[in-house]
């Protein structure tokens, strides 16, 4: 049976400080050119660069493309890159790294003012060039690869924006060798990133797979603030995680929900928490929030609506919808996923 998760506008939710400067942005729905044949999809910005130099080749190729190139690039070091870019990749375990550069200004290549990072690095006998912009509101595509593509997918990284960042993967085959690339974009600061490498065969290679292995947590710029106090964002973890945790609970005990939407009522912020001794107790950390919500559930056809109700549930005699009021605590796994600890129906 399919399960819907709901998450709605949230009520009652305890104002909290909110992270400068993290609010979010849609991702672009257009997808990038895709060419087969006489067939093409639109194409999304790219970095137009006055002056291009040869690509790196991968071992074995022959010159299959070109990456542009602007001038004046200068040599950097890892650590500007860190202070320009907030959430920065790094080069992945067993990568040597080739160089750090830096565009100033790339206006006139892309119409960001902000600076444009490169890293170039090989791996497993290839050379990969990596790129990352603070774009704003754009999601751009910084590789300066310029190439009908002969594959293009949809994708979703994992590490980056814990498990949850969007992304495009592209392959071009051409009579040389072979292209790929990966772009993605973090929605909740605004920066484009791309991958890219060049060689003679490619079959097999992941490209995702190293844009993942990039994802350094020492360079997340929100790893020194606490879950509870971007009520935004916490709040649609405990959804997410509170849904899936009932959905889980009532299917072991036999009763199936057609569909649960939670609604957040309370979010304990560092004083609430200090406030109700039972959660003080629990000396919660920064990668844990305490909450207080209600559920109102839709129960599958013939399920035994006792066990959906629980301890405190209630039923509306006209449309079905069983309430529940429940809480708990949202905590970080190890992956950066969500979960619901001490599901509870008081302290």
């Amino acid at each position: 049976m399919k399960k819907r998760f709901m998450v709605l506008a949230v009520t009652g939710v305890m104002s909290a400080a909110m992270l400068a400067g993290c609010g979010e942005k849609a991702a672009p729905t257009e997808s990038p050119a895709v060419q087969t044949g006489q067939e093409a999809t639109e194409a999304p910005k790219t970095t137009e660069t006055p002056e291009t130099t040869e690509a790196p080749k991968g071992e074995g190729a022959e010159n299959p493309g070109e990456v542009g190139m602007a001038n004046p690039w200068r040599d950097s070091t890892e650590e500007e890159a860190n202070e320009l870019i907030p959430r920065l990749f790094t080069a992945p375990d067993g990568a040597e790294v080739l160089s750090w550069m830096v565009l100033d200004d790339p206006t006139e290549a892309n119409g960001e003012d902000n600076p444009l990072v490169d890293l170039q690095f090989s791996l497993d006998g290839r050379i990969f060039d990596a790129r990352a912009q603070v774009t704003g509101d754009d999601y751009l595509d910084l590789s300066g690869l310029y190439y009908d593509w002969t594959v293009a997918e949809d994708v979703t990284l994992a590490n980056w924006g814990f498990g949850n960042m969007q992304g495009k993967t592209f392959r071009n085959i051409n009579e040389n060798g072979m292209v790929d690339l990966i772009t993605w974009y973090d929605v909740e600061i605004g920066i484009s990133y791309s991958l890219s490498v060049v060689a003679e065969d490619l079959d097999g290679f992941d490209i995702q797979a190293v844009a993942e292995q990039m994802y350094s947590a020492d360079n997340e710029p929100l790893s020194g603030y606490a879950l509870k106090d971007d009520t935004e964002y916490c709040t649609e973890q405990i959804q997410i995680a509170m849904a899936q945790k009932l959905f889980d609970a009532y299917e072991e005990m036999g009763a199936d929900a057609d569909s649960i939407t939670v609604f957040v009522d309370k979010i304990y912020d560092s004083e609430a928490e200090a406030e109700c001794e039972p959660v003080a107790e629990m000396n919660l950390g920064n990668d844990a929030a305490a909450f207080e919500c209600h559920c109102e559930i839709v129960p599958a056809e013939g399920a035994d609506v006792n066990i959906l109700m629980g301890a405190n549930g209630e039923q509306d005699e006209e449309t079905g919808v069983i309430t529940v009021y429940l809480l708990g605590v949202l905590v970080t796994q190890e992956d950066g996923s969500y979960a619901v600890e001490n599901l509870g129906t008081g302290w």
